[in-house]
């Protein structure tokens, strides 16, 4: 006849946690009265025991500690309680890390973009523009006269020469020296020839005008007695 396996709670090898499961599940098992009420209310579902036989009357064994339905309850509350047990110590701990919480994303502002101002709208008095820069000015270079002795003199010569038949002919001669040789060597023959032209042509005020620079740039000339001269009333 095979022996029935031990049981969990007599086994000296049963772990203390198993212990402890089977102990709690065990003591919330229903009472011997309870299980005798409950026995003698599924006697008759059970049918017979004998295989065939009337349905046996569960009084007799229930004066023994309970009938086999009794048994058999408590049998499935202690393997129930069992499982649980087992699946409490062999469920293992999550081993999914923690979900970091959730980050906001920052808040961007985009760029305030002030719209133009359309053509024919009047601009407000408080907006003031402004000024537009002025450019640069640009250093003149000097001018470049000539430097030919020779042919400075033979201008004023010429001029000279026309004086007498065409003093129009000599002013614009001295005009051509003045815009060739400038503050040349022979400049105080030029404006000398100049004044008498302007005063043989009758402009009287612009030949004095003319004189009166000349007496400010050479006071000490040899031709300030020759303008006296040329411009006496």
């Amino acid at each position: 006849m095979t022996q029935p396996p031990p049981r969990l709670l007599d086994d000296p090898s049963t772990d203390e946690t198993m212990r402890g499961a089977l102990e709690a599940g065990r003591a919330e098992l229903p009472s011997e009265a309870q299980l005798d009420a409950l026995a003698a209310r599924l006697g008759p579902l059970l049918g017979p025991g004998g295989g065939g036989g009337p349905p046996a009357d569960p009084s007799p064994a229930l004066g023994g500690g309970g009938s086999a339905a009794a048994k058999a309850i408590a049998g499935l509350g202690l393997a129930a309680a069992g499982v649980a047990a087992v699946l409490f110590v062999a469920t293992p701990d999550d081993p999914r890390p923690p979900r970091p919480p959730p980050v906001e994303a920052p808040v961007i502002e985009a760029p305030v973009v002030e719209p133009p101002v359309p053509l024919g709208v009047d601009v407000p008095e408080d907006v003031v523009e402004d000024p537009p820069a002025e450019p640069t000015p640009v250093p003149s270079r000097p001018r470049q006269y000539e430097t030919d002795p020779a042919a400075e003199l033979a201008l004023i010569r010429r001029s000279q020469d026309a004086l007498r038949s065409d003093p129009g002919a000599a002013l614009a001669l001295t005009r051509e020296h003045e815009r060739r040789f400038g503050p040349g060597t022979l400049a105080q023959e030029r404006e000398v020839v100049a004044i008498d032209a302007l005063h043989r042509l009758g402009r009287d005020p612009e030949a004095r005008t003319r004189a009166a620079a000349f007496r400010r740039q050479w006071p000490r000339s040899a031709h300030l007695r020759r303008l006296e001269v040329l411009l006496e009333p």
